[in-house]
């Protein structure tokens, strides 16, 4: 089983309780995880060191996605790809350097270094990213379901626009963090809903599923 969405953290998130590469695997292996992809958290903003030293300690099982400025160079996006990252993720909702859309020169450096986008959006934003990105070539995995608005229907913009792209084109959707989508205990039945239609109109082979490990803020 592949784990395509958790986070190690240090220092940054807490100077009391480090969430690292031995308790992650403590927790997972017993759940049949045998492979996994690093998200580098938001709380790390631009700092690599902890994604990249876990990386660095298993590099048979892990793969990680950084976040990185958008004018970082194509010779670094390369530099990166060979240390095991395998994309870089655009916060849209938690991280103020990158709540713009990204430039079309952004998605061509990815798409030439052979590195995918993952996004953290949602609405209008999400909408027009996604067809950002099927215009540049480039795969796209968008996170948690697409963050779609819990007060709103499933036809909303951005979710619906995830679902026709990723049923069209290189997206991917991730099937994770189920318990974010709402502040109270609807989280579950709400994220059921949009997972059901999600699953219904979109072939299985364009889903990841991600546990979003250590699951803060539960």
């Amino acid at each position: 089983m592949i784990d395509t969405h958790f986070h190690l953290m240090g220092p940054a998130y807490s100077s009391e309780a480090a969430f690292d590469l031995q308790r992650y695997w403590h927790t997972m292996e017993p759940l049949g995880v045998t492979y996994a992809v690093v998200v580098q958290p938001s709380t790390h903003r631009f700092d690599t060191t902890i994604t990249l030293a876990g990386v660095a300690q298993d590099p048979d099982r892990l793969r990680a996605v950084v976040c990185q400025p958008v004018d970082t160079p194509l010779a670094t996006w390369i530099k990166l790809k060979e240390k095991g990252v395998v994309g870089t993720r655009l916060n849209m909702i938690h991280n103020p350097d990158q709540s713009s859309l990204p430039s079309v020169d952004f998605l061509k450096k990815l798409r030439d270094a052979g590195l995918f986008l993952q996004v953290f959006s949602r609405g209008w934003k999400l909408a027009e990213i996604v067809e950002m990105a099927l215009q540049a070539g480039i795969t796209l995995v968008v996170d948690h379901l697409g963050n779609p608005d819990p007060g709103m229907d499933t036809d909303q913009p951005g979710f619906v626009h995830m679902l026709r792209a990723a049923r069209e084109g290189e997206v991917y959707i991730k099937l994770s963090a189920p318990f974010r989508m709402t502040e109270d205990d609807r989280s579950f039945k709400i994220a059921t809903q949009f997972a059901r239609v999600a699953l219904e109109t979109v072939p299985l082979t364009r889903f990841l599923a991600g546990t979003d490990w250590p699951f803060i803020n539960c």
